[in-house]
């Protein structure tokens, strides 16, 4: 096989993702992190992060991906950090590749999914939900709403995005979510405008009624609206879920971490 680009590589290894070479390079830091190449392979290390590993399909099961990770594991040593982790462009090791990792010592953790869905044809066909919808900038009242759901979301809602939230029908907020009409991300395409759902959330004592699922539904509608091709829904193990919507898995992943 001839010499193939880093970019070549990723393509070939990742067939599902079309980002073009541009967005792969800004969305890897391809510039900010070390890369470590090998014939048919490379690697990119932050830190104590292999952030992207990939070997061409045409060059597994010839030690050429034991040979580079070990590489990987050495110049991370070699950094001062005594453990490496799977972090950062695809977040954890991928689909298959969880094996890999993991007969070479590294612990896996949760499963996650990337998924998408198509905005073309999208329109919302789920029943009426007891509640109403509409954009909210009372960040009080959205925090509040957010603590009661994740403490570690709250950190996100810091007023600087857009948020589309339910109300129950004393105008109690009892569901919320993070809507973007332009981001680059994992399924980003040239010429696809790309929107976001993400932070999704209903309040317990609300739970079990189709607000959220319903939120969603009206979000997406929204962005249709606004020019969407297609919207990212980012690191949830809510597949079934959001599958209801239509939503598309793109890419499963596992967090993994190794003792050096």
């Amino acid at each position: 096989m001839a010499s193939c680009t880093e970019y070549e590589i990723f393509s070939a290894c990742f067939p599902m993702l079309n980002p073009g070479e541009k967005l792969f390079k800004e969305l890897s830091e391809f510039e900010d992190c070390e890369r470590l190449n090998t014939e048919g392979g490379f690697a990119l290390i932050k830190e104590n992060a292999i952030t992207l590993f990939a070997v061409h399909p045409d060059y597994r099961k010839r030690g050429v991906g034991s040979a580079l990770l070990k590489v990987c594991e050495s110049a991370i040593s070699d950094n001062g950090f005594k453990r490496a982790e799977l972090g950062g462009f695809l977040y954890g090791a991928v689909g298959d590749s969880c094996s890999f990792f993991e007969k070479r010592g590294y612990t896996l953790g949760n499963e996650y999914c990337e998924m998408k869905i198509s905005l073309s044809d999208y329109r919302d066909t789920l029943p009426e939900a007891d509640a109403a919808f509409r954009f909210c900038d009372d960040m009080d009242e959205i925090r509040s709403a957010v603590g009661k759901v994740d403490d570690d979301w709250v950190q996100f809602f810091d007023g600087s995005g857009k948020y589309f939230c339910g109300f129950d029908s004393s105008g109690k907020l009892i569901s919320f979510c993070d809507v973007d009409d332009d981001v680059n991300c994992l399924i980003s395409e040239d010429g696809i405008r790309t929107g976001s759902v993400g932070c999704v959330g209903t309040i317990p004592e609300a739970r079990g009624k189709g607000a959220g699922l319903k939120m969603v539904s009206l979000a997406l509608e929204e962005l249709k609206n606004r020019g969407c091709g297609q919207c990212f829904i980012h690191q949830t193990h809510l597949d079934g879920w959001y599958g209801k919507l239509g939503a598309q898995t793109v890419l499963r992943f596992r967090s993994a971490e190794k003792k050096l």
